[in-house]
This record gives C-alpha cells, structure tokens and sequence, in this order.
C-alpha cells in the first residue's frame, strides 16, 4: 500500500519543471564541456621547413589527391569542403581557426557545430515538448562556437602584442650584432614563445619565398590586428 504513493511521487518529480530543467542544464554542460574540449586543444603549426616545402615541393600526384574510398568519413569531410572551397567567407574562417591555435580543420568545426545543434534541438525539442525550443538550440549552439573562437581569436592578438615589445628589443639587439634584419628576425623567432614564434616564422619563410619584408610584415600585422606593426 505504500509503494503506490512513492511511485506517484517518484512519477511526480520526473514530470516536473525542475526535473526538466535538471535534464536541460545536463545536457547544456555536456555538449558545452565538448565543444570546448574540442575547440581548444593546443593547435599544432606547421613548421617553416614544412611550409616552404608545401611551396616549393612537387605538385602532388592524382593518386594522392583521390579520396580513400574506405574512409567515408574523411569522404564526406573532403567532398563538403571542396564545395566550400569558392565561398569568401570559407578562407576568413579558416585563417581564424589557425590563428586561434584551434587543432580541428575548418571543415571538422562546421561538421561539429551543426551535429552538437541538430542533437541539441532534438533533445530539448522531446524534453520541452516543443518545437521553439528545438529552434532556439538551432540558433544558440553556432552562436556559442563562434564566440569561443572569437574568444579565442581575441585571446591570441592579445597575447601577440603583448609579447611585441620584447621581441622587437631582440631584434633590435641582433641587429647591434651584426644580423641583418631578416637573419635578426629569425634569431628572435627562435628564442620566442607563441604565438609570436609562428607569426615571424611566418615572416621568414615568406620572406625566402621571395616576398618582400616590408609586404611579409604588413601580412602579420593584418592577421594579429597590430597596429604596432
């Protein structure tokens, strides 16, 4: 007789709105806590050797550029970013991702965003009982990735100019020593930590690519915004 009213309460509880609200806050944890751990694993640069090697390397062969039919996946992946490929806004994307230091690939974050939305809206969609909720998970998960990058984005300008001062006082003291200014900048690039190690590197390798410094430099300041540059 007493396990009725304890199964009404029980049944009670699970229909309520804090119940529900229990479950929402949950899930926004989870999907957050992956997005982030997603997004903000340390992004590996290429080294200089590897990027001059991407210019001044053999084209590749039709072997190599064909798709692994055995990997759907990396099939998929590849096919959507080729369509992207002619897209203005696809290069910004990207340029900010590798700025950001974010180790996914342009295409793996979209791939990412749209899954953690459609299961978002699903979710809160069966749980609300209600489509608008599942609209609004459709709007607010691309909103949050793309602050975090952003975030992110900030985060490391920020940093750069930061380090600028100190950097260019090594420059200027290589230079005393008799380095010209591309040998100073690369004995700077060096000893220097991220995210200015990578954008001067950058510079250098450019630079021996046969780019002018001055364009080199002026390239660096646009994609750090700084205006000390």
């Amino acid at each position: 007789m007493s396990s009725a009213p304890a199964a009404a309460a029980h049944q009670a509880f699970w229909s309520s709105t804090l119940a529900m609200a229990l479950v929402i806050g949950a899930c926004a944890i989870v999907v957050g806590v992956t997005v982030a751990l997603v997004l903000f694993k340390r992004f590996k640069r290429a080294s200089v050797r590897e990027r001059v090697g991407q210019f001044v390397g053999s084209a590749p062969s039709a072997d190599d550029e064909d798709i692994d039919p055995g990997q759907p996946a990396s099939s998929m992946l590849a096919r959507t970013e080729r369509s992207f490929e002619n897209e203005r806004w696809w290069d910004e994307f990207k340029e900010k991702l590798e700025i950001a230091r974010i180790e996914r690939s342009a295409i793996e974050v979209v791939y990412l965003t749209v899954a953690c939305s459609l299961a978002g809206a699903v979710l809160l969609a069966a749980l609300l009982g209600s489509p608008l909720a599942g609209l609004a998970a459709l709007v607010l998960i691309p909103i949050l990735s793309r602050s975090l990058i952003n975030r992110r984005l900030r985060h490391q300008r920020i940093l750069f100019g930061e380090q600028l001062p100190a950097h260019l006082q090594e420059l200027a003291a290589a230079m005393r020593a008799g380095h010209s200014m591309i040998s100073g900048i690369g004995v700077m690039a060096d000893g220097a930590s991220e995210p200015s190690q990578g954008e001067f590197q950058r510079v250098r390798a450019d630079e021996q690519l046969g780019m002018p410094l001055e364009d080199a430099l002026r390239l660096v300041a646009v994609r750090m915004n700084a205006q000390d540059m």
